[in-house]
């Protein structure tokens, strides 16, 4: 009787020992990162829609393009190793990576063939910006814009929201030469404004323009041109591949008044920062030719090496015009000069900081990416127990450590700087003001409001069609507007002949 007694405890603590095993791996697993990742329905559902035929062809896999960076690989791995590109598959129709991975399980020995499952990966963010988009009037809203390590692009309001909303249709180059889709590793925007994609195959791609084309509307995004397709941005000028890995605007207002840049510099000139997978820092010189008839390419080509000995990953701006660096070893730096000093002398040098009388010159933390707050401190993504997580520092300044981000983080915050610049430090991009505008015309005083009835109709259509569903209540606003477009050219033809009339003496 005893020793029955004596198994029966044994058999109830093993059963509690296994419940509060169970309980921590699912606290593990619940606790992998802070931040949840919400898609949109229409994503899900044609997720569900294309995967078995997806499958059936093994059509847009995403296939090694380049060597990776080991900074890199370590973001890209999955539990076996391997990398997801190399088991990521894609929805064809969206362009947008699929929600799992599929796994190789073994051979059935009866049928012959691979066995594979599917398993959900660990999403996380490597590149964030801010991106202005123009409501009205040079009037913006800001949104967040990051790729994440399987290539999508996810888009946040704010950066302390909880979900992160995506994988967002064309987050992929399709390359309809070879089949392959190429996704992008760091973000930045255009002279113009645009959104700009350095592809994991070293080449820059841009953000399709909105196409004011009526029809089709199912392929309209409605002033969300961050959904646009991925457009090849130039061509290497004498096949001078740099194989870049991130890019960054510059501005007439970055080069000092003696500069010889300034004194050649033409209208179709543009110029970036730009870095190579070997950590170079360079000048880029990129000919804007969109309005030469006899060029169909945009030219990059190398300038000038502002860098070669600090193997850098990437670059951004803080409040006095000094470089933040983040170099591949995922250690954080600062310009000991400000960036018009760094484009003159072509030279990089660091600051540093005594503390505790030993001076420093890296922030102690392991991070991929970093971005201003609205009240001066740094949101960083970084590794902390080998997570990748989205932190912010606790006080201002680069060397100040990084800490997991909590419903106090952002407690009573004081606002210092507005959005448009955490916009220029992290893109160097201006933003355009309304009383920077000049209206030269009647002519361009009309394409103005058409532009702004463009936009006022395309809101109202992304309201009548949350499921792309057609009605006809719908198809008579269209009508009516179109009759408005015809009104708005007689009166813009009347404005014209008017202000061509000869003055009278």
């Amino acid at each position: 009787m005893s020793n029955h007694k004596i198994n029966n405890n044994d058999l109830i603590l093993i059963i509690l020992i296994v419940v509060l095993v169970l309980c921590f791996l699912k606290y593990n697993v619940n606790c992998q990162t802070r931040e949840t990742f919400l898609n949109s329905k229409k994503n899900n559902n044609n997720n569900n829609h294309n995967t078995e035929k997806f499958q059936s062809i093994n059509k847009g896999k995403i296939e090694p393009i380049n060597s990776l960076l080991d900074i890199d690989k370590n973001l890209f791995k999955v539990e076996d190793g391997s990398l997801i590109y190399n088991k990521l598959s894609v929805n064809t129709e969206l362009k947008a990576p699929l929600e799992y991975i599929s796994v190789n399980k073994g051979v059935d020995p009866d049928l012959g063939h691979i066995i594979q499952s599917s398993k959900l990966y660990r999403k996380f963010p490597i590149n964030i910006i801010s991106l202005p988009i123009n409501v009205k009037d040079y009037q913006y809203k800001y949104i967040y814009v990051a790729v994440f390590n399987d290539g999508g692009l996810y888009t946040k309001n704010s950066l302390t929201d909880n979900n992160w909303e995506g994988p967002h249709r064309n987050s992929y180059y399709y390359n309809d030469k070879n089949d392959k889709y190429i996704p992008m590793r760091n973000l930045s925007i255009s002279n113009e404004g645009r959104l700009l994609g350095v592809g994991y195959d070293g080449n820059i791609y841009i953000k399709d323009e909105e196409d004011i084309n009526l029809k089709n509307l199912y392929n309209k995004n409605f002033g969300d041109t961050y959904k646009n397709e991925w457009v090849k941005y130039h061509y290497y000028k004498d096949n001078n591949n740099l194989n870049l890995i991130y890019l960054m605007l510059l501005n007439d207002t970055d080069f000092n008044e003696d500069n010889d840049i300034l004194e050649t510099k033409t209208d179709e000139d543009i110029y970036y920062l730009g870095i190579d997978n070997k950590g170079k820092l360079y000048m880029l010189l990129y000919k804007d030719l969109k309005n030469n008839k006899f060029k169909y390419q945009n030219e990059l080509s190398l300038k000038k090496v502002i860098d070669d000995n600090n193997k850098l990953y990437k670059i951004s701006i803080d409040v006095e015009g000094h470089l933040l660096i983040i170099n591949q070893s995922r250690e954080l730096m600062r310009s000991s000069q400000p960036l018009k000093v760094v484009l003159k002398n072509n030279s990089l040098q660091f600051d540093s900081l005594k503390i505790n009388n030993v001076r420093t010159y890296k922030n102690p933390n392991i991070l991929y990416d970093i971005i201003h707050s609205q009240d001066g401190r740094l949101y960083g993504v970084g590794s902390i127990n080998k997570k990748v997580l989205l932190l912010k520092q606790n006080n201002i300044n680069f060397l100040q450590s990084f800490s997991v981000i909590d419903s106090n983080t952002d407690k009573n915050q004081t606002i210092v700087i507005p959005e448009k610049y955490i916009v220029k430090y992290k893109s160097n991009y201006k933003i355009e003001e309304l009383s920077e505008i000049k209206i030269k015309s009647l002519e361009e005083s009309y394409d103005k409001e058409i532009n702004e009835d463009n936009t006022q109709f395309k809101t109202f259509c992304r309201a009548q069609f949350p499921n792309n569903y057609i009605d006809i209540n719908m198809l008579n606003k269209i009508d009516e507007f179109q009759d408005k477009i015809e009104k708005l050219k007689t009166v813009k033809e009347d404005l014209i002949n008017l202000d061509n009339l000869p003055t009278i003496q």
